[in-house]
């Protein structure tokens, strides 16, 4: 008897899910739309309303990157404020970088990624 292939598919996690009815077909019909399998429409649907907070590596990666995009405006009093309250913040989360929890990660991803419509 040979011995079952792995695949890297085999070694994420899985959960055993019960749709109401008619939702697996509308999942396949969403799929087929998107030319995805089920699964993959599934997560991507997850991704989309439950993203992934970046590492607060990653959050101070994005302030640093904002601050050079910054550091390109035209100076005024806006950019003098704006400027000082962001070098605060990153002053401030480089200090308790390895001290923070998830909560705060949390909290921090959506304060720096909010948009005012």
């Amino acid at each position: 008897m040979s011995a079952k292939s792995e695949f890297p598919s085999d070694k994420q996690d899985k959960y055993v899910l019960r749709f109401p009815d008619g939702m697996r077909d509308r999942i396949k019909a969403a799929a087929a739309e998107n030319n995805r399998s089920m699964n993959a429409e599934i997560v991507a649907t997850l991704e989309e309303n439950y993203p992934s907070i970046p590492s607060l590596e990653e959050l101070m990666k994005i302030l640093e990157d904002l601050s050079g995009q910054l550091g390109k405006m035209e100076q005024g009093p806006e950019w003098a404020e704006a400027s000082n309250n962001f070098i605060e913040l990153i002053d401030a989360i480089r200090g308790r970088i390895h001290t923070f929890t998830d909560d705060e990660v949390h909290q921090t991803y959506k304060t720096i990624t909010r948009t005012d419509d």
